[in-house]
This record gives C-alpha cells, sequence and structure tokens, in this order.
C-alpha cells in the first residue's frame, strides 16, 4: 500500500474539512473549515495530510502563532483537529504526523508546540500539561456585587469598534499577537464555541463614550436560558471587565458563565476576589520544542524583570536538559520538569534551589490557550 505524508496541498482542502467534519461535527454543528480556517488555510499552508493510495485517510492542523510575554515574542505553533478515517485507525498515523509536526516546528524555530489536546498520543511524546489558571463560574447572584460600584456603561460591540478592541487588546502584556483582521476572523468564526453548538457575543464597557474594555463570551445558538456560557477573550480595565462578565450574566441568562483566568492577571483575579474559584491547569498541554531556543526568545522578558545572572541550558541525551543560573547553581531535569520549572507555580522539587534563587522571574506567564486563538 502507498503512503505519503504531505503539507496539504490546495486541491485536498475539501477532503480534509469532510474528514474533520466526519470525525468531530454532529448535526447543527458549524463546519470545521469555517471554525477553524487557519487550520485548513491554503495561505498558511502549514497542515499535514497522509494518504493512503491517493485518498487522504489522517489530518493534523498546524498554525503558526507569535505569542507576546512582556516585549519577548515567542514563536509557536498550535496543534488541533487531529483526526484519522475509522478504517485507518490503529496504524500509528497520527502519531507519523505529530513526528512531522515536531520537525516542521523546529524547521520554522518555534520554541513550543502547544496542543489542544492531552491524550496519551501527546503526553507519550513530551507533550505535558502546564501553567495554572483561576476557575470561577459567575451566576446571577454575583451581578450586583459586579456592578454595584461601578458607572460603567454596558453595550454591543459595533461594527465601527474595531481599532476600539485592538488598542485594548495590544495593551495586555501577556497575548497572543493578533491584527485587527485576526480578531475578527477568530470572533466572527468562534472556534472552541461551535464545538458545544455556541456563538460569540462581544460586549464593550465604556465610561464618557472611552471605551475601557471588551469580552468575547460564547453562548447558547439558540438562546436557551441556563445553558452554561464561557468568557473566551477579555482585555481592559479590570472592573470593566468585571462588570461585562457580570452584564453577560444578565443579559443572557446562562446558568453559569465560565472564566479562566491566568494567574498572571492578579488585578482580575482581585477584583473577582469574593467569587470562588478553584485551581485548573491551562488547556492542552505544551511541547518545547528546543529549550535552548525558547530562552533565546524569553531573553527580553527574562531582562525586564531582573534575571540579571542570567540563565542558561543546555540539552541533554532522552529529552532531558540541563539548566544553569549566572552563580553556578545547575538542576538536571526530566522534560516534564523543565516545563513544570517555566511554567508552574510551584515548580519540580529538583529545581528549588534555581527557583528561590530566581524569585520572581519564574514561572514565566502565559496567555489562556483556550481563547479566542484555541485551535
Amino acid at each position: 500500500m502507498k503512503i505519503e505524508l504531505s503539507l496539504l496541498r490546495e486541491e485536498h482542502r475539501g477532503a480534509a474539512v469532510r474528514l474533520a467534519d466526519d470525525v468531530f461535527r454532529t448535526d447543527g454543528q458549524t463546519s470545521m473549515g469555517i471554525a477553524y480556517p487557519e487550520v485548513f488555510s491554503p495561505a498558511l499552508g502549514q497542515s499535514y495530510a497522509l494518504f493512503e493510495e491517493g485518498k487522504l485517510v489522517s489530518f493534523m492542523g498546524l498554525v503558526p502563532e507569535v505569542i507576546r510575554i512582556g516585549n519577548a515574542r515567542l514563536q509557536a505553533y498550535s496543534i488541533g483537529a487531529v483526526c484519522t478515517h475509522p478504517s485507518a485507525r490503529g496504524k500509528g498515523y497520527a502519531s507519523e504526523l505529530l513526528t512531522r509536526a515536531k520537525a516542521h516546528a523546529d524547521e520554522a524555530g518555534a520554541s513550543l508546540l502547544l496542543v489542544s489536546g492531552d491524550r496519551g498520543l501527546y503526553t507519550g511524546a513530551n507533550c505535558h500539561r502546564f501553567g495554572w489558571t483561576k476557575h470561577m463560574a459567575i451566576e446571577e447572584e454575583h451581578i450586583q456585587l459586579l456592578q454595584s460600584s461601578s458607572s460603567w456603561q454596558c453595550r454591543d460591540m459595533l461594527p465601527t469598534d474595531g481599532f476600539r478592541i485592538k488598542r485594548l487588546s495590544d495593551a495586555r502584556p501577556i497575548r497572543y499577537e493578533q491584527s485587527l483582521g485576526d480578531l475578527a476572523v477568530h470572533i466572527y468564526a468562534a472556534g472552541e464555541a461551535s464545538n458545544s453548538k455556541s456563538i460569540h457575543k462581544v460586549l464593550i464597557a465604556e465610561r464618557s463614550g472611552e471605551a475601557a474594555a471588551f469580552v468575547v463570551v460564547a453562548v447558547s445558538a439558540d438562546g436557551t436560558p441556563g445553558d452554561r456560557a464561557k468568557a473566551v477573550e477579555w482585555a481592559g480595565d479590570s472592573t470593566a471587565v468585571a462588570a461585562l462578565f457580570a452584564e453577560a450574566v444578565r443579559r443572557y441568562r446562562p446558568g453559569k458563565l465560565d472564566i479562566f483566568v491566568p494567574w498572571h492577571e492578579t488585578e482580575l483575579i482581585s477584583t473577582l476576589g469574593d467569587i470562588p474559584g478553584t485551581a485548573k491547569k491551562n488547556a492542552g498541554t505544551v511541547h518545547i520544542v528546543s529549550p535552548e531556543r525558547l530562552l533565546r526568545q524569553l531573553q527580553p522578558y527574562l531582562h525586564s524583570v531582573g534575571a540579571a545572572e542570567g540563565v542558561s541550558v543546555k540539552e541533554l541525551p532522552d529529552n532531558r536538559c540541563s539548566l544553569t543560573i549566572g552563580g553556578g547553581v545547575k538542576a538536571d531535569l526530566q522534560a516534564g520538569e523543565t516545563v513544570s520549572f517555566l511554567f508552574d507555580p510551584d515548580g519540580p522539587p529538583a529545581a528549588r534551589v534555581l527557583r528561590e534563587k530566581l524569585e520572581g522571574v519564574f514561572p514565566i506567564p502565559f496567555p489562556y490557550t483556550g481563547g479566542l486563538n484555541f485551535v
């Protein structure tokens, strides 16, 4: 049997979308081709397909991202829409695609590979859960708490608000880089929201005609009261964001509005402080393509937070690495421990001394991966 693995060609886009729809979609759900346009984009041309005798039987979406961590720019890829035709399962095709995607990310100069899933295919290939968010659920009883002391005017986004939400989005120090066009496409496509037959609504808070915050929320497409909703993306003044969360609950009447606030958004967490919350890992998993490259790309941020002694890394066999700081303090870490050292608030016991020497530097803040850029 002839097997071919290649970048997705334009003439096979339709077959890839049909396969993804067959695997992931049921009646009433938006096509994957509409919900995740970048995954199937012939212009980006980053995704991979595997063919049996010329028939597309397995697919892996691969989307390039630039992630801003302060004044550092991390080059990353996101993996999603991974699917295999039932007749071709059990042959290791998804693993072959993942191996090729990892090599592609390395050849492109990426330092991170973000994966929307956490099944064995990924965790067995050095993709690890990472980071920390605070999960809270806002209900009707919280509306007065979040809006009583505010004087924000809350309204629907208008077609003329594009520059306003772009300005607010760009003011976040930790974010995915998004052009005005990216924001518009992602809001319209409603990728993750479409997985649960939801749609996006965008609200803006303003005072004296000046926009101070926006939120994107995923709500039931048919407007059924009581269906759970989710805050997908937000930016701006923390009290205005909180008021918009409350406004979304008031307007759309979900049973609960779920929000996942990254640990570094301390002002928003404080504003929502009276609402119970639990710690959750960031959505999906992460693979460090190259620890040395990741540290190089992080250098502008590390210098800005006072890592004057510097951090160096040496890659070792079996996906291990050796981390050293300027004073000679060193720790040899497994792949999962490296991820934990960089992104988890507590970090691994093996690197506790390094974390103490670099207090205030690690963990690295990271945007919520389940937002508009979810793949």
